[in-house]
This record gives structure tokens, sequence and C-alpha cells, in this order.
């Protein structure tokens, strides 16, 4: 029987090469925040009280251990590790472990929660529903209430300094404060509900709502209208750099500057995909954001093709598989151990298994074609993300044959460093070595004079995992070894090293 392989290379995917993609999830329940961590994991908090967080810039979320019962309203990191959320019924989490476990944090209050800023690692402050307001000077150990002097919902604080502070509400109620919050004097934006507080540096704020956008220079002492056109009713905004801006509303709209917020309009390409609502908005930096809302809605802004640093990539090695192995070899890039960025892999195996292990080894059960996609998230040092995912179909005959495949059950895909596959290579011209690919062990044939030399067996990092030997007529086992791509060298008696590649399975 003809030996065939069936390989159809598909376009790379760019995610995000023109901006905003919405990304396809199972979830169903609205998320109400997200934020992006400095070194660009992704979390979002939503109103079954769930906390999701994403290391794949969004391709696979996974969830924080919080017990949480309640909604959650806001999430925020203030270092690495340290990371707090609120929500409904006076819900405080505080992780320590950045934002994989979560312990909650008595608030004294049962009113929902809303937003969260900490001043500085000391003092902090909440704006919650029947105009809560909650300080603490202990790094959030315990709070105490302040009186704002309305009953209305608190949306958004954002403070300056331990001291100079703001809050916005419903009803028109935007309130700042001088002294920490002992007093709070009412400023005057309108009637309409203002939702969300954004500062730039100390001088150049945003306050954003049903009122519009308004905007500061000097500190919250003035504040003034900017020109918004197509969204009416912002539920949050938030900047990418100092020049470019970006607020989400209740009607499912998008709206955008580039003027650092004198002026505005609604993202028409966004805004035409019709989503119930959209809660929150947050940019790690003008390379990558993320926007979340109602129906399980993820949004992901990535920047501009010239700017992406990272290739998803992967070939079928054909001379080695066979006997019910395929392997292909991962040579994406970034390599996962380029010192200047942090590399992760997801690998969608086109049979509902996955996995984000840079080098996997997966079993498929039946035959078939499956298609194989690898999407690679990449961060450098200066918090840039960039994504890309790249996909190839590997096909069976009826009868089952993939590469040199032969039987009718199922086969496993070994996935291979690249770097193991640019060693130099010389053949053993003057002995054989077989089975290869091998499982349990190798005969090595070499001459006799060789008898009592070096062998040596070297990972794709040029480490060696085995040494020993050579023995005429002896068996070299292989127990204990991963499967992957390796490297014999064998020494003959000018202590000159032959080699040559062995595939272990």
């Amino acid at each position: 029987m003809k030996k065939t392989l069936l390989l159809i290379l598909l376009t790379p995917i760019l995610y995000g090469q023109s901006g905003w993609q919405q990304l396809s999830t199972s979830f169903i329940e609205s998320f109400n925040c997200t934020y992006i961590t400095s070194s660009g994991t992704v979390f979002i908090g939503s109103d079954l009280g769930n906390i999701y967080y994403s290391n794949t810039g969004g391709s696979t979320w996974d969830t924080a251990t919080s017990n949480a019962q309640d909604g959650i309203a806001d999430i925020t990191f203030i270092s690495a590790n340290e990371a707090w959320a609120v929500g409904d019924d006076g819900l405080i989490l505080k992780s320590t472990n950045a934002g994989l476990n979560w312990t909650t944090i008595a608030s004294g209050v049962l009113v929902n929660l809303e937003s969260i800023f900490f001043a500085d690692t000391a003092t902090a402050y909440i704006a919650g529903r029947n105009g809560t307001i909650l300080k603490s000077t202990n790094g959030g150990t315990s709070w105490t209430t302040q009186t704002s002097g309305t009953t209305d919902r608190l949306e958004s604080v954002w403070f300056l300094t331990p001291s100079r502070g703001f809050i916005a509400g419903r009803n028109g109620v935007f309130l700042e404060t001088s002294n920490g919050g002992a007093t709070w004097t009412s400023v005057n934006l309108g009637l309409d509900d203002n939702k969300d507080i954004y500062f730039l540096d100390a001088n150049t704020g945003f306050v954003a709502g049903e009122n519009g956008i308004f905007k500061t220079t000097n500190g919250g002492t003035t504040w003034s209208p900017t020109t918004m056109v197509g969204v009416s009713e912002i539920n949050a905004i938030h900047f990418s750099n100092t020049t470019n801006g970006y607020v989400v509303g209740e009607l499912g709209e998008m709206g955008k500057s580039v003027d650092g917020g004198n002026n505005w309009s609604v993202d028409t390409v966004i805004s035409a995909l019709s989503f119930i609502e959209l809660n929150d908005v947050y940019f790690l930096n003008a390379q990558a954001g993320f926007a979340v809302g109602d129906g399980g809605t993820i949004l992901r802004y990535l920047g501009s093709s010239s700017t992406n640093f990272c290739l998803a990539s992967y070939w079928v090695d054909t001379t080695h598989s066979g006997g019910n192995n395929v392997y292909i070899v991962n040579n994406s890039s970034p390599s996962a151990i380029n010192p200047n960025y942090n590399t992760t892999y997801f690998w969608d195996f086109g049979d509902g298994n996955t996995s984000t292990l840079q080098l996997p080894v997966h079993n498929y059960l039946n035959t078939g074609a499956y298609q194989v996609c690898l999407t690679v998230v990449s961060t450098d040092t200066n918090n840039t993300m960039c994504s890309h995912t790249y996909c190839d179909t590997i096909g069976l005959d009826s009868l089952g044959n993939l590469i040199y495949k032969n039987t009718l059950a199922g086969f496993t895909l070994n996935v291979l460093d690249s770097s193991s596959i640019g060693v130099d290579e010389f053949v053993l011209t003057d002995g054989t070595l077989y089975p290869n690919p091998a499982t349990d062990g190798i005969y090595l044939n070499l001459p006799k004079e060789w008898n009592g030399n070096r062998v040596l067996l070297l990972d794709s990092y040029g480490r060696v995992v085995k040494q020993g030997t050579y023995e005429v007529n002896t068996i070299w086992t292989l127990e204990g070894i991963t499967p992957g791509v390796y490297i014999i060298q064998a020494f003959d008696r000018q202590n000159n090293w032959h080699q040559s590649r062995l595939v272990i399975h």
C-alpha cells in the first residue's frame, strides 16, 4: 500500500491584525470587569462570582479559587502578587499569589461594592451602593465607613494621593476630597449617571458616563466637556497611551479618541456587532487591551502587524514518523527559552482535546483528519503582547494511513523541539543504530575496536541525559527517557565523536 500524508497548509491567522477581535468562548455568564497585569495575565470578573484568568492572551481561560458566591465588580493589582477584588453583598477578596487564590476580607457592610482603589500600599478606598464609601489605612486589613452625603449608587473611585481623590456615581453624583475622605464635596457635571474615572497622570483625568466625558488638566480643580459622537451611555473608560483612549457603553458600543481625549467618535466596526452591553475596558499598553460585557462577551485588541514579533509554526517530520507515532516540530518564535520574552503555547488537537505545553504528546483514539492549531502568545520586556495562530490538517486515508501508519487504531502525536533538528548530523557510517524510532532500547553495531569507548545521549539542548560505554552485542536501554528527539554520540579509538539522531517514543 502506498504510504501517504494528506497535509493541507492553511494561511496563518494573525489575531488582532486589524485591532479588535471577539474571542470565541463557551462562557454564558456576564462579565463586569477586566484587568491585565504587568506580566500580561488577563483577569475577568463575572456576575456569578467567578474570577477567570488567562496566561495565553485570552486563547484559554482558567478559574481562580475564590469560593465567592456574589458578583465580582472590580479587580485591581497593587503588586505582582497582591490583588484585590470587590463585589456584591459587601464582598472583598484578597490574593497574595498573583490572583490564583483569593480569601475573603471582612468589609462590615452588606451592600454591593463597585470599585476599589489603592492610593498607596496602606491607603485604600472602596465605593459602593447606597452612598457607601470604605477606607483602609492598614493595607486593607480593616475598613471603616465614611460619610458620603448621598444614598445614590457610587460607581468608581480614583485617588491621586492618599488625600486627594474622586468618586463618580448615579444621578449626577461626582464627589471630591482633599483630606482623605474626612469630608466630600459635590461637583456638578450634569444630572445623569457618572460611571467611571481615569487619570493619565496627576493633572490629566476623565469622568465618563451618561453625561458624556469630562476632562481635567489641572488635577480635578476644573472639568470641561469633551466632544463625543456615537456613544450615549458610557460604562467605562481607559487609555492605551497618552493619545489613544477607549470607552464602552450600555448599548454595546465602543468609542475612541486619538487626540488625548479631546474628541471621541464611535468605533463603527465593534459597535456594529450589536453586543448586549459592554461593561469594562482595560489596556496594558498600546499593543494589548481587553473589553468585556454581558453574555460572555470578551473582546481582545492587539497592535498592528508591524509590531508583532511572534510566529506560531510547526512542520511534520515525515522521516521519523511511523509505528503509530507522528512527529511534528515546534519551530515557533520567539522560543520559550528566549530570556527576552515570556512565551506560552496553546494546542488544539482537533478532537476536542487541548494542551498548554510547549512540547506535548497527544494520543488520538481514532483515525481521521484532524486540524491541529497552535497559538503562541508572547510578551516582551516592555510588556508588549503578541498573539499568532497557525493550523495544519494532518490527514488519514480511509485505511488509516498517516505517513507510515498501517493500523486502524489511533496514533500518538509527538511535538518536538526545533533546536534538536538543527544539530549537524554525522551519520555513523562505520556502524548502525536500530530501531529508530525506539521505545525501550537500541542496538548499536559499531566497529569492534570501539569497544569500551564512551556513548552519550544528548537532549535537544545538548545536555547529557544518559551515558555509558559501548559493548559489542549489547542493547542500550532507554528506560525513563522522555519521548522526543535526541542525539547519540559515540567515540572512536582516537576520541573523535560520531553522532546520529535518535527518536524516542
